[in-house]
C-alpha cells in the first residue's frame, strides 16, 4: 500500500556554500527548531549550527495565519454519503448530485478496484467532497499495530513547549489566574487510611537495603503489606539484587486432623486457574514461621502448611 507523507505548508530552499540550517532559518525569518525538525528525517545528525553542502534541499516552513488554517480546514474537510442500498457508483453519483467521474477519483484509492461501472453495497462510505487522505490523531507510546481510535491523542505535541523563564505571564482572566487563589504555599500532610497507612507505616521503620538482601525469602510463605484480599502468599520467585518476588496466594483448606497440627487450619495454594498470583517488592513482604506438614519440594501445589506466626 502506498503511503503519503504529509507536512505543513513549505517551501524548498537549495543551500549555497557554508549554509547552516541557522543562516536559512535566519533567511526566511522562520524558528530554527521547525526547520530542524521538518528536515532531521532526511538528513541524519542534523544540527542547527552544522556547515552543509551545497545544494542540500531543506524544506522551510512557512508561517500560517489564522484565517490561512481556517481556510486550509475548509478545503480539506471532509463530506460524506452512506449507501442506504446496494446501488451503482453512477446511480450514487445522481443522488448525491456530483459528477459520478468525480466520485470516482476520491475514492478509488480507499476502495480498491472501483470503476464507474463498479456496484456498491449496502453501508458503503463515500466522500463526496474535501482530501482523500485519512486523518488520523497523533498518538505517540504507540505501536505499529494499535488502532489509534483507541488512544489517547498527542496534544501536547502541537507546538514546542518553552522553558519556565521564557513564558510570558498568564493574562489576568486565564485559568491558571483565576485558580490561584485555591492553592497553598506547603502541600497538606497526607494522611493515609486503609491498607496504605498499614504501607506507609511499614516503609518508615522499614529494614536497610543490606538487611534486605540478606534474607531468605524463596519458598517461603510471606504476609505483605497492603495486601487484603489474601492473608498469606506463597514466595514462587525471589530476586534479591531486585527486591522482587512473584508470590502466589494462600487460601485456608479446612483442619489437620492428626499429628502436632491437629485441629490447626490447613493452608494450600489456591488453585492456578483461579488466578491471583502478583509481582510485588520485597520490603513488603514479612516471613512467617509455617511448617510444611507434607514436604513435597517438587509440587508446592499439594503442599499443606501450618502457620503459626511472625518469623522476624
Amino acid at each position: 500500500e502506498r503511503t503519503r507523507e504529509v507536512f505543513s505548508p513549505h517551501l524548498w530552499h537549495i543551500t549555497e556554500s557554508c549554509e547552516s540550517c541557522a543562516s536559512v532559518a535566519a533567511q526566511y525569518a522562520v524558528d530554527v527548531f521547525d526547520l530542524v525538525f521538518l528536515n532531521q528525517r532526511r538528513i541524519y545528525k542534523l544540527t542547527a549550527q552544522a556547515l552543509l553542502k551545497k545544494g542540500t534541499k531543506l524544506q522551510v516552513p512557512i508561517p500560517q495565519s489564522r484565517q490561512m488554517i481556517l481556510d486550509k480546514y475548509e478545503k480539506e474537510k471532509q463530506l460524506w454519503h452512506l449507501v442506504q442500498d446496494d446501488s451503482t457508483l453512477k446511480r450514487e453519483a445522481m443522488r448525491a448530485g456530483v459528477d459520478a467521474p468525480q466520485l470516482l477519483e476520491l475514492n478509488k484509492e480507499r476502495l480498491k478496484g472501483l470503476q464507474l461501472s463498479s456496484h456498491v453495497l449496502k453501508g458503503t462510505r463515500l466522500l463526496l467532497a474535501g482530501s482523500d487522505l485519512d486523518f488520523e490523531e497523533y498518538c505517540h507510546w504507540s505501536y505499529p499495530e494499535d488502532d489509534n481510535s483507541n488512544n489517547c491523542p498527542s496534544y501536547m505535541m502541537a507546538r514546542r513547549l518553552k522553558p519556565h523563564s521564557e513564558r510570558a505571564a498568564p493574562a489576568a482572566d486565564s485559568v491558571i489566574e483565576q485558580t490561584r487563589a485555591l492553592l497553598v504555599e506547603e502541600r497538606p500532610a497526607v494522611l493515609p487510611s486503609g491498607k496504605r497507612k498499614q504501607l506507609a507505616e511499614a516503609v518508615v521503620g522499614r529494614k536497610s537495603d543490606e538487611e534486605l538482601r540478606l534474607r531468605k525469602l524463596f519458598n517461603r510463605v510471606v504476609k505483605i503489606d497492603g495486601e487484603e484480599q489474601h492473608e498469606y502468599w506463597y514466595v514462587l520467585t525471589y530476586l534479591p539484587d531486585l527486591q522482587w518476588c512473584h508470590v502466589a496466594p494462600l487460601h485456608k483448606c479446612g483442619f489437620f486432623e492428626n499429628g502436632s497440627s491437629k485441629g490447626r487450619p490447613r493452608w494450600m495454594l489456591l488453585p492456578e486457574e483461579q488466578g491471583g498470583e502478583i509481582d510485588v517488592g520485597a520490603a513488603r513482604c514479612h516471613m512467617m514461621n509455617a511448617i510444611e506438614v507434607k514436604k513435597t519440594k517438587e509440587n508446592a501445589d499439594e503442599e499443606e502448611w501450618d502457620i503459626w506466626g511472625p518469623a522476624e
